[in-house]
């Protein structure tokens, strides 16, 4: 075999190794599109649940209704005080909305994200945008119209 015909096979060789590598990066692509639809399966509960800096993404990204969320801490008075009237709202408006708490001192990262920096601090979020905040300890009838119009206008 002479020189020429050892190079052009050398060069094929690597060829075909690239085409391998990149094949097999195709597929590890293809098989995380896939594992990230999995995540679009997010039931709606029934009940105010909690969520943290591993569950929090999922819901806001993939939940089929809107999700309402409440920032507070256990030391915090005025959160306290909204406490049962999310509650109710849940009730109220189950299966309409995901109503949900999050503590803001055991998920830092996330209230630092949003500036989070007084509670009780309120978000509704729908398919990965946050489309209404409002801060403070307002009346029932308030929380409750401002839910009910964020259901009527989606």
């Amino acid at each position: 075999m002479n020189t020429d015909d050892l190079e052009l096979k050398k060069l094929r060789l690597k060829r075909k190794k690239q085409l391998l590598f990149q094949q097999a990066k195709s597929i590890s692509e293809t098989v995380s599109d896939n594992t990230d639809d999995q995540h679009t399966n997010i039931s709606i509960p029934s009940k105010v649940i909690s969520l943290n800096e591993l569950n929090f993404y999922d819901y806001i990204k993939f939940s089929p209704v809107p999700v309402f969320i409440d920032y507070w801490a256990d030391w915090c008075q005025p959160c306290k005080h909204v406490a049962p009237i999310v509650e109710a709202l849940e009730v109220r408006y189950r299966g309409k909305m995901i109503f949900a708490k999050i503590d803001v001192d055991s998920n830092q990262k996330i209230s630092n994200q949003f500036g989070i920096s007084s509670i009780p601090t309120f978000h509704i979020w729908f398919k990965d945008k946050l489309i209404y905040q409002f801060t403070g300890a307002l009346p029932g009838k308030k929380f409750d119209q401002i839910v009910s119009d964020t259901i009527k206008n989606l």
